[in-house]
This record gives C-alpha cells, structure tokens and sequence, in this order.
C-alpha cells in the first residue's frame, strides 16, 4: 500500500512495506547465453523504452478524468457522469515478447513437474473403496495406518492448551524434545503475557525433575525470571530453581533455591532484624 500526499505527489510506503527480504544463495551458474536471453526478454519489457511512458508525453490520469467529469456536466448537467473507462485516459503500450520468450525456452530447458499425491485423510482411508466383501465380511485391506496418519505427523506445542499438547509431545518426540519446545513457549507466553503460564510451569517442571532435566527448567528460570509477571508467578506458585534433594546431579542446594525464589524478601527480614536488635540495645 502507498500513501501519495496531495502537496507534493510523493508517494510515501507505509512501516510494514519496508522489509529485509534475505534470498538463499543460487547454486545454479547460468551460462552466457541464458544471461543475455533473459537480459533481452527484460529490455522487451522495459517501459522505459515505450514512448507512451515517457514522462513528457504522459498525462495524469486523474486530472484527466477530473476535466472529463467538468466537461460532461458542463454540456449535459442532467445526464450521470460517464464511467471510468483508462483506455480513454492512458495509452497502453504493446509488448512483442514472442522472440525473447522463444530465445529462453532454447536455453533453459522447462519441465513439469507431477504433482505429489497429498496425505490421505482418515474419511478416504476408511471408505468402502478401501473394503473387500469376502465370505458377507468385511474386511479393511491390508494397509500401513498409523496415528500421524490420522493425526499429522508434526507435533507442535501451542499457547492455547500447552499443557496437553506438552503431554502429547512427551510421548511422540521423547521428553527431551517436548521439555526443549516447552520452554519456548513459557517464553513467549511470558513476553505476550499470556495466561497458562503457571500450568505450563508447573508441568514443565514435574516432568524435569522426574527426568533429571534439572539445567532445562533451571536455566529457563534464570532467564525469565528478570520480568516482574513471570516472578510473581513462581513466589505465588513456589516454583523455585530444583535443588538436589528433588533430582540427584543438580549443583543447586535447597537454600540456594530458596534464596533465589526470596532472595528480597530475606534481605528484608535480615534487615529488620537488625534493626529490632538495635532499638533493643538502646
């Protein structure tokens, strides 16, 4: 979309137009002659080279059709105005790209490709083109028909029900894989503050504890733990850092997890207590 303002004709893009567009590398070197077929088919094309286009020769359509409309209602005031019609106002020009076209298609070499049969859906699967009728029993054929047939075979963990498709996850791509993926998604629930987050967490870190992933869900603490609604979430919910005494190998102690979850709010007893002991000693 372009915006054109009416004091200068400039035509301004909007945010969104303006994008990186990263290509991957071609591997294909084309030959000589393909560039300078493709360079012609180009040159065919170019509108510079129209005298319909040049820019002293072109009118603006729309003040074109603004004193089309004046005219008309100028010499027939009762009658609608008449419809748009650009061959009126602009002259198209023709483009002779049959030469070009024939020097491509003699240097690059066109073939079609068959379409691959799509995924069967579990309607097709089952209907009666798949059953034999033998001794008035039916019977499906023989075929390989396995649950990613019927389900897909992509597992994906979503932020609507995170905590069932964590499940499924766990046992179609192994908990390793779905406590990985799991902690993607807390983390974009955290930067959208979205809701699930506790459920999420807390099935993130039963699963960790029963697998010993105590470096999975200890480093994704660490990592959100800077943002104030993920933090008031582990204090409510007393989700700490997992210590030894849950899951054998993790280098935390449990006071070290402890203080990680209150680590302010034992500051601040401390100093209140110091303070106590100080009015008590005047």
């Amino acid at each position: 979309a372009v915006v054109s303002t009416q004091s200068t004709g400039i035509e301004l893009p909007f945010s969104n137009d303006i994008k990186k567009a990263v290509f991957p590398k071609i591997r294909y070197t084309p030959s000589q002659d393909q560039l300078t077929a493709v360079d012609k088919l180009i040159d065919n094309m170019d509108l510079n080279s129209k005298p319909e286009f040049k820019e002293s020769e072109m009118s603006n359509p729309g003040i074109q059709r603004r004193y089309q409309c004046v005219v008309h209602r100028a010499l027939q005031s009762d009658s609608p105005l008449p419809e748009v019609d650009v061959s009126d106002l602009i002259k198209l020009p023709s483009f002779d790209t049959s030469d070009a076209v024939k020097e491509c298609n003699k240097y690059f070499e066109v073939k079609l490709i068959e379409k691959k049969p799509t995924k069967r859906t579990a309607g097709e699967m089952f209907s009666t083109d798949n059953i034999d009728v033998t001794n008035d029993i039916k019977k499906v054929k023989k075929e390989d028909i396995s649950l990613d047939d019927l389900l897909g075979a992509e597992v994906k963990i979503g932020t609507t029900r995170p905590v069932a498709d964590f499940q499924l996850a766990c046992s179609k791509l192994g908990p390793n894989s779905a406590c990985t993926m799991m902690c993607d998604v807390i983390s974009q629930l955290v930067q959208h503050s979205g809701s699930n987050i506790p459920q999420s967490l807390r099935a993130l870190r039963e699963r960790c504890v029963k697998e010993g992933f105590h470096g999975i869900f200890n480093n994704l603490l660490r990592k959100e733990f800077q943002y104030e609604l993920f933090k008031k979430i582990c204090k409510e919910e007393e989700m700490s850092l997992i210590h030894k005494g849950e899951c054998e190998g993790s280098p935390v102690s449990a006071v070290e997890s402890e203080v990680f979850l209150k680590g302010d709010e034992l500051v601040k007893d401390m100093e209140s207590d110091d303070d106590d002991d100080l009015l008590d000693m005047l």
